[in-house]
C-alpha cells in the first residue's frame, strides 16, 4: 500500500469487482497494520464468509437484498418511512395561523380559563407551548417546554390543542412539511 488511507474516522468494507477465485470460496484478507492511533482492531470487523449476499432474480423494480435467502427491506422503502417521519424545527416558512397571529392572541385569550387556585396564588408570567403541525393544518404532540403551573399547563395545552385544522403548515422547498413550533402565552 503506497498512501495510508486509514484515519481515525474512515470506516468501509471493501469488495472487489471482479471474481478472483473461480472455485466461489473466499480468501480472508490480512488488515494492513498498524491502525492509525485511536482505531480499536474491532474497526477491522470480523469474516463474513459464512453469509452468501445476493440481489433479487433480477425482475425490474425489484431492489430487494437477500441475505442467506432472507429477503432484507428494499433500501427505497426505508428512505421513504424515515423522510415521512421527519419533523422540522427549522423551515423556510414557518407555519402560521390561518386567521393571523392577533386573531390567534384573541382566540387563546378568550377561551384560557385561569383555575381559581392560581388566581388566589397571584401567579403571573408566561409558558412556552410547543407542538408539531402537521402538513395537513392539524396539530399534535402538544408540550410545555417551560411552565408556571400545574394547572395553567394544562390549560394551556387544551387551548393550543383547540387550534388544531387552522394552521397553514411550514414549507420547506415549497412543500407542506411537518415543523415544530414554540408559542409564548402571556398570563
Amino acid at each position: 500500500m503506497k498512501y495510508n488511507l486509514l484515519t481515525a474516522y474512515t470506516s468501509f468494507i471493501a469488495i472487489d469487482s471482479e471474481i478472483r477465485n473461480a472455485g466461489g470460496t473466499q480468501t480472508t484478507v490480512q488488515q494492513p497494520l498498524p491502525l492509525p492511533q485511536g482505531v480499536s482492531n474491532n474497526a477491522v470487523g470480523s469474516s463474513v464468509s459464512q453469509y452468501k449476499l445476493g440481489r433479487s432474480s433480477g425482475q425490474p423494480g425489484n431492489n430487494n437484498i437477500y441475505i442467506d435467502g432472507l429477503q432484507s427491506v428494499s433500501p427505497m422503502i426505508v428512505e421513504e418511512d424515515i423522510a415521512e417521519e421527519v419533523v422540522f424545527t427549522v423551515v423556510e416558512s414557518s407555519p402560521k395561523y390561518i386567521h393571523g397571529e392577533k386573531a390567534l392572541n384573541e382566540f387563546i385569550k378568550n377561551n384560557f380559563n385561569i383555575p381559581q387556585d392560581v388566581k388566589d396564588a397571584g401567579i403571573s408570567g408566561t409558558i412556552y407551548v410547543s407542538f408539531v403541525v402537521k402538513a395537513d393544518g392539524t396539530i399534535e404532540e402538544i408540550r410545555i417546554e417551560r411552565g408556571l403551573h400545574p394547572s395553567l399547563d394544562l390549560e394551556a395545552m387544551r387551548v393550543i390543542g383547540l387550534t388544531s385544522g387552522n394552521w397553514l403548515p411550514g414549507k420547506q422547498r415549497k412543500t407542506p412539511v411537518d415543523s415544530r413550533i414554540v408559542i409564548p402565552i402571556k398570563i
